[in-house]
This record gives structure tokens, sequence and C-alpha cells, in this order.
């Protein structure tokens, strides 16, 4: 068997997720698991063996649910390779996901800081950001950072790649609806349902429930 450092995060998480039960709390763990790792994958060539195997770690402990093991091999990961853009991007995004918001904020922003030739994780590091504001109800921030986000995410090198989640593209379309950016706000959701092929399902209902909110 391969050592874990040089197996593709999709394949460990997705591994690693799928055994897990029961059945119906695990599937969605999986699935966000799953559409993390394919986020997460483009760090694997811009860190050490050492720091992805911690790192690896980490995300296996958070589908497991044990989150202290996760912060404790997420923080060995960044120990081994403190000036990788793509790890901070996804400790940032494992951070989040925990709760640990200032934290998470803190990678996102060394993230971009060290990604002048990362684009994805600089757009991960916008979409972590981005996320955090719209939580807080701080629309024009929110506009902004995941504005950024999808921008870097469309454009060359980086086009193409998950770096930026349907979901994200969601929260976009409300933070631009909050601010009355109708327009906007329409190609945000229009780009996110486009996109929504990942077996959630959930987009459009989502939008269907955000309408009625305002109605």
């Amino acid at each position: 068997m391969a050592p874990l450092s040089t197996l593709p995060l999709a394949l460990a998480l997705a591994a690693a997720a799928a055994a897990k039960s029961p059945a119906g709390r695990e599937h969605s763990r999986a699935s966000d698991a799953a559409r993390a790792a394919m986020r997460d994958e483009a760090a694997a060539p811009h860190a050490s063996p050492r720091a992805i195997a911690h790192y690896l770690r980490a995300r296996v402990a958070l589908v497991r649910g044990d989150e202290q093991e996760a912060l404790r091999e997420m923080d060995l990961a960044m120990a081994f390779d403190p000036s990788s853009a793509g790890l901070r991007a996804g400790a940032a995004d494992l951070l989040l996901a925990i709760g640990e918001v200032g934290r998470a904020a803190g990678e996102a922003h060394r993230a971009i800081d060290l990604a002048e030739r990362e684009p994805d994780a600089a757009a991960r590091g916008h979409a972590v950001l981005g996320r955090i504001a719209a939580a807080e109800s701080r629309w024009p921030a929110a506009a902004a950072e995941l504005d950024a986000a999808a921008r870097l995410a469309d454009a060359p090198p980086t086009a193409g790649a998950v770096a930026v989640s349907q979901e994200d593209r969601f929260v976009l379309g409300v933070a631009l609806e909050a601010l009355r950016r109708w327009d906007d706000a329409a190609t945000a959701f229009a780009r996110a349902a486009s996109g929504d092929d990942d077996g959630i399902g959930a987009l459009s209902l989502l939008r269907q429930a955000h309408a009625l909110t305002r109605a």
C-alpha cells in the first residue's frame, strides 16, 4: 500500500468517510469531505510529504468527528510546512468547519498573502473570509470576498479547478441580493445552480426558501 502522504486527498478522504456509519449522518459528512477534498487536492504539490501526511490525518479526524485530533494534526502540518499557501487554505476551511472562526480567518489571510503562485489557494482563502462575513451579516465584505474568490477560480490557470464551491457561489448571490445588486445576484445564483451536479440537490431548494424569506 502506498504511504499516506502519497495518496490523492480526495481518494484518502472518500475512503475514510465511506467506512463510517450510520449511513444517513455519515453520508452527509462524506459528501462534505469529498467536496472539501476536491478543493484541497491542489495543496498537495505545494507542501512537503510530512506536512501532507498530517493534513490528511486532520481531515480524516474531522470526518470521524474528532475535532481535537483534527486540530492537533493540522497544527503539525503547519509546523512542517508553514509557507504552503495550499495547506493554509485547507487549514482555514478545516478550522471554520470546527468553529474556530478567528483562527480560520487568520489562516485564510495567510493563504492569500502566500499565494503569489497559487491562485487556487488565494481563491479558497477569500471564500473562507466571505463565508465568515456572510455568517455575521457583513454583506459588503461577504460580497467582496466571495466575488474575489469566484474571479480567481474562474480565471486561468485556475479555471476549471474546484476552488470555490457551488454553496459559496450561492452565498455570494445572497450577499449581492442583500446589497440590492439584483442583476449580479441573479448571475451568481445561476452560476451556483449550473454547477449543482454533485448529488446534494439542495441549491434550488435553498434558493426557493430564501425567496420566501424576502416575500
